[in-house]
């Protein structure tokens, strides 16, 4: 086979992965799914903690699965999430209480964790199978995001519209689509690459943490801005849907709302790189790490339905870090061990839920979503000053690993 024809079958992979992105977004459920536990006589509480067990999940799983990406193969690892991910749908539908809803967070997780850094992994091994120069690289990430947000806003859309009938109708669009991802995963092409030791994990580990934690203050400062600020735009969505009903939302609307953010982050996700371009890294970890203090407060201060519009701030937020910052994380580090990094990003980031996530759903119960809202906001004017600050001073101070 010449050289230009394995070229081009790596690059096959990365559209398979924005068709996975799409699909694993394509959460038809997620619009109405707090009204649907709700119709089962689940709390804002019970919520938070069907939430807190897919984190705790994730924490226990997500490295472990990125590793087992790095040493062993990323297409095995996709096609095990296919089949979690449709496993996972089935008891979503067929369940009645906290308990079944619990296994449905419990596979959605193991799934999340099998494709949770695989996916990002496997884009930039094929493009360096492809030898693709590294400047490209951002505008590929920026792509994955744009798909996977377009997914979850046709899902939204989709969603809101079935909801209007019935609650269950959304479950049972979303149980026939959770098997894409496996046929998906069945054609990907593994990439040539550098894999870790399989038959020596305590080295392996220790070349992780020292690659991670070991090599500079701006990569470690990196990975923590990732899960602080990756943490920032999920709580706010899972708060959403308790702000719409606070202001009288129909909803029928839930689904357009949903929609209408996951939009805004797909187009800023696309043209992520260009806002780099213009505003330089300094300037998108700034609007990055002052965005959630806006969005927070400013939905807090005016309680009126229409001051959803100040969600943009979380889409900004949600798009640079998601691009920008995790492309420079992926810079940085060796390809054998990127399923990993991205893996413990994400991992940090369900840590951080867990501790955090059941209080949020209490203070919204107890408080009311705008209060919280407060808090939060109190929350990451602090994360601005012991995380971006810090970040922003060193930008300038660091050059990239090399890659291979």
């Amino acid at each position: 086979m010449s050289q230009l024809a394995k070229k081009n079958i790596f690059l096959q992979n990365i559209p398979k992965v924005f068709a996975l992105n799409f699909f694993m977004m394509f959460l038809v459920v997620i619009p109405i799914i707090v009204p649907y536990w709700e119709s089962f006589q689940l709390k804002m509480e019970d919520v938070y903690k069907l939430q807190a067990i897919f984190a705790m999940t994730v924490i226990v799983l997500d490295i472990p699965m990125g590793y087992l990406s790095d040493i062993l193969s990323r297409k095995t690892c996709l096609i095990a999430m296919g089949i979690f991910n449709a496993l996972s749908y089935q008891f979503l539908l067929h369940g009645d209480t906290f308990y079944h809803f619990a296994l449905f967070e419990f596979c959605a997780a193991i799934s999340v964790s099998l494709f949770s850094g695989t996916d990002i992994a496997l884009i930039y091994d094929s493009l360096d199978a492809a030898k693709i120069e590294e400047d490209n690289h951002m505008s590929f990430l920026g792509k994955r995001i744009y798909f996977s947000q377009i997914g979850e806003t046709f899902g939204s859309l989709l969603g809101g519209y079935l909801a209007a009938t019935s609650l269950k109708n959304p479950v049972w669009v979303n149980s026939f689509t959770a098997i894409i991802p496996f046929f998906i995963a069945l054609t990907v092409h593994e990439p040539p690459r550098v894999k870790l030791n399989h038959r020596n994990h305590f080295e392996n580990i220790k070349f992780m943490m020292k690659s991670l934690f070991g090599h500079s203050t701006l990569l470690t400062t990196m990975i923590i801005f990732n899960i602080a600020y990756g943490f920032s735009t999920f709580a706010a969505v899972w708060a959403f849907q308790s702000y719409w009903k606070a202001a009288d939302v129909p909803l029928q609307y839930y689904g357009y709302l949903w929609a209408s953010f996951n939009l805004v982050v797909a187009i800023l996700a696309r043209n992520a790189g260009r806002i780099e371009k213009k505003c330089s890294s300094i300037g998108v970890v700034l609007m990055a790490g002052i965005s959630p203090i806006l969005g927070y407060f400013l939905m807090a201060y005016f309680k009126y339905h229409w001051a959803y519009v100040f969600a943009i701030f979380f889409a900004l937020t949600r798009s640079l870090n998601s691009v920008v910052v995790q492309d420079g994380i992926n810079a940085r580090v060796p390809n054998s061990m990127r399923a990993t990094t991205n893996s413990f990003c994400s991992l940090g980031m369900r840590s951080v839920f867990v501790v955090l996530g059941p209080w949020i759903g209490r203070s919204i119960d107890q408080h009311g979503v705008h209060q919280t809202f407060y808090k939060l906001s109190g929350v990451y004017v602090l994360f601005f000053i012991l995380i971006l600050i810090p970040l922003a001073l060193q930008r300038k101070q660091f050059r990239p690993l090399k890659t291979n």
